[in-house]
């Protein structure tokens, strides 16, 4: 009992910055590495060791799914600059890193596929607009259970947006969908995937609604 009451005390203080549930139906700016917890920088530096391996450093688009209890996922979309060709990479571990006791041995699932030109740019438009109408929010009160979002988009140098566990039916929330939609692109059989005409009316949509 005292072990769980321990791992509860420590993962309110880990989560306390990000897990806040927002006032307001827009992204929040990442916190600065220089304004996050020790134990913060140490857990983001193992899902990054982890998880990020063998994805570009400087993505055209990058989706981290952070969760509370399950395990740690990203999507990322980058430019292989020798071929001129765009690829949608997704990793995902077998274990939740933060509760791992042994971390060197998880196991990370890993998909990748060929994707459209057309689909990046549509996908980076949205995400472009989402990330420019970041802000600060008022913050009411932190939840413990839920999943941090982070959208980073290369424009000019990376630039990244969060949210967590967003309401049903909001603008947010429907940005984080999409999201899973891009994710689930990596397991169908074509070598080369883009985004479906329902998909994509969804986007242009979402697009309307926050500008």
């Amino acid at each position: 009992m005292n072990r769980i009451l321990t791992l509860l005390f420590i993962l309110t203080t880990i989560f306390s910055v990000t897990k806040i549930v927002a006032q307001s139906d827009h992204l929040e700016p990442a916190n600065s590495v220089f304004t996050i917890l020790d134990n913060q920088f140490k857990y983001y530096s193992q899902v990054r060791n982890i998880l990020f391996k063998d994805l570009d450093d400087n993505p055209e688009f990058r989706f981290l799914v952070m969760p509370s209890f399950s395990p740690e996922n990203v999507l990322n979309i980058g430019l292989n600059h020798d071929t001129k060709k765009y690829f949608i990479s997704y990793h995902i571990g077998n274990e939740n890193i933060w509760y791992s006791e042994n971390k060197e041995k998880i196991k990370v699932t890993k998909r990748k596929k060929e994707i459209s030109q057309e689909s990046v740019e549509l996908i980076k438009e949205l995400y472009k607009i989402a990330i420019s109408k970041a802000k600060y929010i008022d913050k009411s009160y932190i939840g413990l259970d839920g999943e941090t979002y982070y959208f980073s988009i290369n424009d000019h140098g990376q630039k990244t947006g969060i949210t967590w566990s967003p309401t049903e039916g909001t603008i947010m929330k429907e940005l984080v969908l999409i999201g899973k939609e891009l994710i689930k692109m990596t397991e169908e059989k074509e070598t080369l995937v883009s985004i479906n005409q329902d998909l994509k009316i969804r986007i242009e949509n979402l697009i309307k609604k926050i500008k």
